[in-house]
């Protein structure tokens, strides 16, 4: 350059579109708890725009980070139509409190040959709703009507994403204390126990109490049953840590010999034996009473039609053999049923003439 002289030049450049497209090339994938995961889908991110097929030749989680992230699908060498996605899939599993980030190396046989995409999380401490299920302590009769409300205590729902439709539960008892009346729960039994299986919807949740069950007291094997609650879990979405506890039922008006009810410590009545079985209309019964009160014993037919009605008055606790004559019935199958104020048992009778 000199003074009073100047010299041109004539600068050209071209700005063209990258044949494989990534877009957006961050991505953050926000906070995610602590022992969770996160995936994105990259299907729709990585495209071929020109019009010959596109090689890539390779993946590769570069890091920093690259423990906590990884590629779950889509990590293998591709080849891209004209216009054609390379679906990938990229998680995130925080292993600590703190931000993670991690780079992806793609290469191609473009121009330019690499192109990266920066991905990030943070790891954040898990939220939990916590609640209590419990169930309380009650005195009964045998021959009692006994609604059990299971209770929710100490709510506190943290999370603002809990959608909780309901809460299922175990409810273990004396199963020959208590009868459930509720039909729709299924049971099993276990020794001595009933295990109640109860799935309760949660439609207030400003209403402490989730459900109430009803139930028959009965004369029982025992003058007191636990109520125990028992893998409790919750029905719809959220994290929950649920505590529980239990309660008891103890019966009244039990003595050791006479009075309205007397408590057996087998508590159980019984069809000793139909004799003969099948018969030709003349039998013998052999019964075990272990409760005073109004006892009735039935005869239906298989279709459930009352046929007859054998006994029907109050009676004292005992063993006890009846006979009936049963010829005016025709021949068929029959169920004897007895009824005490506290306990329903039915055994088959056969008719043969």
């Amino acid at each position: 350059y000199y003074e009073g002289n100047y010299t041109e030049a004539t600068l050209t450049g071209y700005g063209f579109i990258p044949p494989l497209r990534i877009q957006p090339n961050f991505i953050d994938l926000g906070n995610v708890e602590f022992g969770e995961y996160k995936d994105t889908l990259l299907s729709y991110n990585i495209q071929n725009l020109s019009s010959k097929n596109v090689i890539i030749s390779s993946i590769k989680n570069l890091g920093p980070n690259s423990l906590n992230f990884s590629i779950i699908d889509g990590g293998n060498p591709d080849t891209l139509k004209p216009q054609g996605y390379h679906p990938m899939t990229i998680r995130f599993t925080p292993d600590t409190l703190a931000s993670r980030n991690t780079i992806i190396e793609i290469k191609s046989n473009t121009e330019p040959s690499t192109s990266y995409i920066q991905i990030k999380g943070n790891g954040v401490f898990p939220i939990f709703d916590t609640l209590i299920i419990a169930v309380g302590n009650y005195l009964a009769k045998p021959g009692d009507i006994l609604k059990i409300p299971i209770v929710l205590r100490k709510k506190h729902f943290a999370s603002s994403i809990s959608d909780y439709k309901g809460f299922a539960f175990d409810l273990t008892f004396n199963k020959t204390i208590l009868q459930p009346l509720d039909t729709v729960f299924k049971s099993t039994i276990l020794d001595n126990n009933r295990i109640l299986k109860v799935k309760a919807n949660y439609e207030n949740p400003d209403d402490s109490i989730l459900i109430t069950l009803n139930f028959k007291v009965g004369l029982g094997n025992d003058s007191i049953t636990p109520l125990i609650i028992s893998n409790s879990y919750p029905l719809g979405k959220g994290k929950i840590v649920i505590y529980e506890s239990s309660g008891s039922l103890k019966l009244t008006n039990l003595c050791n010999q006479g009075g309205v009810r007397l408590f057996e410590p087998d508590g159980k009545i019984s069809i000793n034996s139909i004799q003969p079985n099948p018969s030709n209309g003349l039998i013998t019964i052999d019964l075990d009473i272990v409760e005073n009160g109004k006892t009735k014993l039935e005869l239906y037919d298989y279709s459930g039609s009352l046929r007859k009605t054998l006994l029907n008055q109050s009676i004292q606790s005992g063993k006890y053999l009846l006979n009936f004559d049963l010829s005016e019935l025709p021949n068929g199958l029959y169920l004897l049923t007895l009824r005490t104020p506290s306990q329903i048992l039915t055994k088959t009778l056969q008719i043969v003439k």
